[in-house]
């Protein structure tokens, strides 16, 4: 059977991250640092065995610790700068890539929530507002 590939990148595509087969897990996190590092209310996150991600291109590594102490090393494109990948500590040597950074994210469906108390009431309401298909 062939294992599904799928392709992450940065902004500018100088760094990529090729994945293979489905992710170990899927996930939504409201902590403080995830909500700074994706720009919104939370993040979603998909993780991978080590073994079933190949990285292209150069990169350029920050490490902080997280909110519980925790190290969390992220690899930023030196182009244009964002952190397409990340190796955490809680993770256990899994890698992980925001959902975003796919060009089809579909199949990143959550399966659990991290740091809800972080999360903000309006999510639960965001099907409610008015939508459109494109800007």
């Amino acid at each position: 059977m062939q294992q599904l590939v799928r392709l992450a990148q940065c902004l500018c595509g100088a760094l990529t991250a090729e994945t293979r087969g489905e992710p170990w897990r899927v996930m939504t996190c409201s902590c403080r640092d995830c909500r700074r590092k994706s720009g919104s209310a939370f993040s979603v996150s998909t993780y991978w065995e080590p073994d079933t991600v190949t990285i292209t291109g150069d990169v350029q590594t920050w490490q902080r610790p997280c909110q519980d102490g925790r190290a969390l090393r992220y690899f930023l494109c030196p182009a244009c700068g964002v952190s397409l990948y990340w190796k955490a500590d809680f993770a256990g040597g899994r890698i992980g890539i925001g959902a975003g950074n796919f060009d089809d994210c579909s199949f990143a469906v959550p399966q659990k929530a991290f740091w809800t108390e972080g999360r903000p009431d309006w999510v639960y309401d965001i099907g409610q507002i008015p939508a459109l298909e494109r800007q």
